[in-house]
């Protein structure tokens, strides 16, 4: 996908570097005239994220990689918090684990 196509409004799912990496979403509030930088912030428009053209493109190639990627799993979890991602993980373990009798 080709940064050029965004457009101010968008909304994305972010991977957020801190003490617990997740994904986040965040919507695109402003695009510089020329395209060279990108603002994006959270639903709370509490924290803002500036990017530069070619670490878009980086994020929107890694997305693509992970979503054709998908098919190839039969679970999936989408990152929250740390906790609803560990009982998302549980829940899957019951589903597969054989039951005894």
């Amino acid at each position: 996908t080709n940064p050029d196509n965004l457009s101010v409004g968008d909304w994305f799912k972010f991977k957020v570097d801190g003490g617990e990496e997740q994904r986040r979403p965040v919507r695109l509030i402003f695009i510089t005239p020329r395209k060279t930088r990108f603002v994006f912030c959270d639903r709370g428009e509490k924290d803002y994220i500036d990017c530069t053209r070619s670490e878009i493109a980086r994020r929107l190639r890694t997305a693509e990689l992970e979503l054709r990627e998908a098919p190839k799993f039969d679970f999936r979890i989408e990152s929250r918090s740390r906790e609803e991602d560990f009982a998302a993980l549980l829940a899957i373990i019951d589903r597969v684990r054989p039951t005894r009798t």
